[in-house]
């Protein structure tokens, strides 16, 4: 690691706590599925309606709680801001390396009141078909048709925050511009 890299690891127990909650709300569609309560006749008019409702349900946290899991025992930084770019690490369908010249603009969104750093690229499609994985692929295609961006880094799980990672990359990117084009 050269003295011009900085490394934000995972915050190990943030992503704990992601599991735990993951799991559980997984755990507890099971449940349902199982007890079948009295109450869930009044939500669901069907028991096809109940099980498909609760197999969403069960589907998506469990999925949730995978992802979150493959980062708790990854040892890898979430995320290494270099003078040459970034390499993102932060989620299940992390860009990899990003060198600043494919990067166009750094932009802030929040959605449902979550802080993201979206990292808008010159070719999304390079990044998009890098994707050997096609369930990724197909969820960085859909992210970028309804969002219009594929890299979103998330600092929630890391053990910098929001505001920190932010100024890392805006000033990295920045100093790489002001070098470039003069």
């Amino acid at each position: 690691m050269s003295i011009q890299e900085v490394e934000i690891p995972f915050n190990k127990n943030k992503q704990k706590v992601l599991f735990i909650v993951n799991s559980a709300c997984a755990l507890f569609g099971i449940w349902l599925i199982v007890i079948q309560p009295k109450s869930l006749n009044t939500v669901f008019d069907t028991p096809s309606e109940m099980y498909g409702g609760l197999g969403t349900w069960i589907l998506f946290w469990g999925v949730c709680a995978y992802f979150v899991g493959t980062k708790l025992f990854d040892s890898s930084p979430g995320l290494i801001i270099s003078n040459e770019g970034f390499t993102d690490n932060t989620t299940a369908i992390s860009a990899g390396f990003v060198p600043w010249k494919d990067v166009s603009e750094i932009q802030e969104s929040i959605i449902q009141e979550q802080k993201s750093i979206c990292v808008i690229v010159k070719n999304p499609q390079d990044y998009i078909d890098r994707q050997t994985n096609a369930l990724k692929r197909k969820t960085l295609e859909i992210n970028y048709k309804k969002l219009g961006v594929i890299i979103r880094i998330y600092s929630l799980g890391l053990k910098s925050s929001y505001q920190e990672v932010k100024e890392l990359l805006d000033k990295r990117f920045a100093d790489y511009k002001a070098k470039n084009n003069s």
